[in-house]
C-alpha cells in the first residue's frame, strides 16, 4: 500500500507498507545436532528413543519500505511484529513428557543503506557508483597475522 513520498538522502522515495505472516514448523533431532557440533560426544542425555525439540508458531510482521522509484532499489526498511512460538521437547532424560513452553517475542528490524549521505549527486545525474562499497573475499589467502 502506498503511504506517501518522502525525501531520503536527496532521493524522492516512495514509502510503501505491507503486512505478512510466516508459519514456523521446525523439528530438531538433538542426537544429530550434538554429533554435528561436538565430535566424539556421547548422547547419554537422551533416553532410548528419538530426542527432539519441536518449534511451532508464526511471525506476523508489518513492513514499511522506502524505495527509489527510478531503480526500485530499497533505501530503508523497518519491519516489526510479534513472533509466537511453542516449543516441545521429547526423549530427554529427566525432562517430563508433555511439557511445552510458549513465548511471544516482539521483533523490530531497521535497515538503512550506508551511502545515503552521498547519494544526492548520484540521484541528480542518474549514475550508480559502487566504489564506496567495501568487499573482502573470505576465501582469499592472507599472510598469517594479516588483517586483510
Amino acid at each position: 500500500m502506498l503511504l506517501r513520498y518522502e525525501d531520503l538522502g536527496g532521493i524522492h522515495a516512495t514509502v510503501v507498507r505491507t503486512a505478512f505472516a510466516v508459519p514456523i514448523h521446525l523439528t530438531i533431532d538433538l542426537r544429530k545436532l550434538l554429533a554435528a557440533t561436538v565430535p566424539g560426544s556421547k548422547a547419554d542425555l537422551f533416553s532410548g528413543g528419538r530426542a527432539t525439540v519441536s518449534i511451532d508458531g508464526s511471525y506476523r510482521f508489518g513492513m514499511t519500505a522506502w524505495v527509489a522509484p527510478n531503480t526500485g532499489e530499497l533505501l530503508r526498511e523497518m519491519t516489526e511484529g510479534p513472533v509466537k512460538l511453542t516449543t516441545k521437547m521429547s526423549g530427554i532424560k529427566g525432562f517430563p513428557r508433555g511439557v511445552a513452553m510458549e513465548m511471544t517475542l516482539f521483533m523490530k528490524l531497521a535497515v538503512t543503506r550506508l551511502d545515503l549521505s552521498s547519494e544526492p549527486a548520484l540521484a541528480a545525474n542518474g549514475r550508480r557508483d559502487h566504489g564506496r562499497c567495501e568487499h573482502r573475499d573470505s576465501t582469499a589467502r592472507r599472510a598469517p597475522g594479516s588483517l586483510g
